[in-house]
């Protein structure tokens, strides 16, 4: 009976500690390709170091591999990875994104928080787009820095009007005042989409309007030469390149 208590009495001990945050091995450990870790931050498995190279820490290039939909968890992914490539003293940065889009939101905050790096770190970020950048995955991609908006040949690039959607469960009651003010608020946010898009491409938010006002499905060229995008590169590649890109011609 004696023994029972104990093992009880530790097992409570170890779950109060572990609800606390006290007892945190999995921090410390990280996933297997991480080659340095904090006890306080885990590098998110999206994210990796390609290589120290010859002057140590400053010279190594820092990747982040974004792939499926774009929601608040990406975000505080993004926020993670970062963190660690600034504590690790690594501002070159290469994002590899395939998304088919998600929560707008979440990609407005994105575009912010790496022009956030940017300005105050003095980060350098690539972002690549391979396979399908759409929807608010054509957002990420303006975050990168002046000339790294990159597309793989032979992807797929698309925009539309902005979404937003709406949760309900079972039967919602709304008063008409409610509904306009609702109405008002989609209308404030659509026209800041528009507008971030049409001071990209050189055009009014009428025009932008009207270009998004159905689905614009367009091949990597058609991207940039729309302004979504900076050059086009030829796919398949060995290797990511981080600074030189040759010409699609």
């Amino acid at each position: 009976m004696l023994i029972y208590k104990k093992i009880s009495v530790n097992i409570l001990l170890i779950t109060i500690l572990f609800m606390l945050g006290g007892w945190t091995p999995a921090l410390a450990e990280g996933p297997s390709h991480q080659p340095f870790n904090y006890p306080y931050l885990q590098l998110p498995d999206s994210a990796f170091i390609e290589s120290l190279g010859k002057d140590g820490v400053k010279g190594a290039t820092g990747h982040i591999m974004m792939v499926g939909g774009i929601y608040d968890n990406t975000f505080q992914e993004m926020r993670q990875s970062l963190l660690y490539f600034k504590n690790r003293g690594i501002k070159n940065i290469t994002i590899t994104l395939h998304s088919q889009g998600g929560s707008p939101f979440s990609a407005f905050s994105m575009v912010q928080l790496l022009k956030m790096y940017q300005r105050i770190h003095g980060f350098n970020v690539t972002i690549i787009g391979f396979g399908q950048v759409a929807s608010a995955a054509c957002i990420v991609m303006q975050g990168a820095s002046t000339g790294q908006r990159i597309l793989m040949e032979g992807g797929i690039f698309m925009m539309h009007d902005l979404q937003i959607v709406k949760f309900s469960f079972g039967l919602t009651f709304q008063s008409v005042t409610d509904q306009a003010q609702e109405a008002d608020r989609d209308k404030f946010i659509q026209h800041k989409y528009w507008k971030f898009f049409s001071d990209i491409m050189g055009k009014t938010v009428k025009e932008t309007a009207q270009l998004f006002q159905n689905e614009l499905w367009m091949v990597p060229k058609r991207a940039v030469e729309l302004g979504l995008a900076d050059k086009v590169i030829p796919t398949p590649l060995v290797q990511l390149p981080t600074k030189e890109y040759p010409d699609t011609e």
